[in-house]
């Protein structure tokens, strides 16, 4: 008699530090590869110059061209930004310990004393989009992440993104 047996459960998380290394080499790669077109440094430089519409702007074309509908959890954007911010030439920070908390990506500048703190949220539906980039900028706040930055840091841009399939928002606190 033969027994049906129940899909194994797929996983959406990342289950290490190795893993994710390897992911995020591997989402670089990709980038560079399938993006060369695109010019990354743009992308950052809008970061850097508090450019949260540009930026937005630039991500959604960026999912249009390269991701699934499907792909939709918060891991998977973070891995994915992690990925573009890499490509674009920057060294990043992920789900490092800062203030009171894990911020989900940091970039320092060091030569310019100044940094990118982002926050990332998953959206349920495509109007929570602009609600959940408040809620990231609020959880900046609240869990003091800048206050873990390098001494040497004078600036730092703050940033709550939200997604929800090809679709982002990007807000920068005041």
């Amino acid at each position: 008699m033969a027994v049906a047996l129940e899909p194994a459960k797929q996983s959406r998380t990342i289950p290490n530090k190795e893993v994710r290394e390897i992911f995020i080499s591997t989402v670089t790669a990709w980038f560079n590869a399938s993006l060369k077109k695109r010019d990354l440094p743009l992308f950052m430089s809008a970061a850097w110059n508090g450019d949260a519409e540009t930026m937005q702007s630039m991500m959604r074309d960026i999912l249009y061209e390269t991701i699934s509908y499907h792909d939709g959890q918060e891991s998977f954007y973070h891995g994915f930004l992690a990925g573009l911010i890499r490509g674009a030439g920057m060294a990043i920070k992920s789900n490092r310990e800062n203030g009171l908390g894990r911020t989900d990506i940091t970039v320092e500048d060091g030569l310019n004393n100044r940094a990118i703190i982002i926050e990332l949220k998953y959206a349920p539906e495509y109007e929570d989009l602009d609600q959940k980039a408040e809620e990231a900028l609020a959880q900046i706040e609240e869990k003091k992440y800048a206050a873990g930055l390098s001494p040497q840091i004078k600036t730092a841009l703050k940033y709550g993104m939200a997604f929800w399939k090809k679709e982002c928002c990007v807000k920068l606190a005041k």
